[in-house]
C-alpha cells in the first residue's frame, strides 16, 4: 500500500511540474463539418500555476495549422482577418477556447493547435491538437449550403 501512495505522488507531482501527465487543454481528437457550413470545436485549457497571474481578458487566442509554425489561420484579436473567421466563445480568463470557425472548405482539412499569448510573460502552444475533417458539401448555390455559411453542422468524434 505504501508503495502505492508513492507513485501515485510521483505521478500527480510530475504532472504539476511538467505538465506531461496533465491534460492541459481538454479537446476533442476530431471534428467534421460539412464544407461550407461551420465547425466547433469545444476547448477548454489551463496553464502553469505561476503563469496565472499574466492571464488577462486582452490575452489572444490562437490557431495554428501546423505545431510550432507561424501558420496562424485564426486570432482573436483580429477574428475576421485570417484564413479562417469565426468566433472564440467565452473569455480567456475563464480559460475557453471554445472555437466556431465559419463557412469551412476542404482546403482546411487538418491538424490545428491552440496558443495563448498574454504580455510578453506568458506564451504557450498545446502540443494536442484537433483533427478537422470536412466532409461532402452543404449543397445550395456556391457549396455554402445556400446559407452563406451560417448553417453549422459538426460532429465530435473521439
Amino acid at each position: 500500500m505504501y508503495m502505492m501512495e508513492i507513485s501515485v505522488t510521483f505521478l500527480l507531482t510530475g504532472c504539476l511540474i511538467q505538465g506531461v501527465f496533465c491534460d492541459l487543454i481538454n479537446l476533442p481528437k476530431r471534428v467534421e463539418a460539412l464544407e461550407g457550413s461551420c465547425v466547433i470545436i469545444p476547448c477548454t485549457f489551463n496553464i502553469d500555476q505561476q503563469y496565472e497571474q499574466y492571464l488577462t481578458d486582452s490575452a489572444k487566442r490562437i490557431w495554428s495549422k501546423d505545431l510550432w509554425s507561424k501558420n496562424i489561420v485564426f486570432d482573436s484579436s483580429s477574428p475576421n482577418t485570417g484564413p479562417l473567421r469565426g468566433e472564440i466563445f467565452g473569455t480567456p480568463t475563464e480559460k475557453n477556447c471554445t472555437t466556431r470557425f465559419d463557412n469551412v472548405e476542404q482546403k482546411d482539412n487538418g491538424s490545428y493547435y491552440f496558443r495563448i499569448e498574454s504580455n510578453d510573460k506568458l506564451k504557450y502552444n498545446y502540443p494536442k491538437s484537433v483533427e478537422i475533417v470536412i466532409i461532402g458539401s452543404g449543397g445550395g448555390e456556391g457549396g455554402d449550403g445556400g446559407d452563406g455559411g451560417k448553417l453549422c453542422e459538426s460532429a465530435l468524434l473521439d
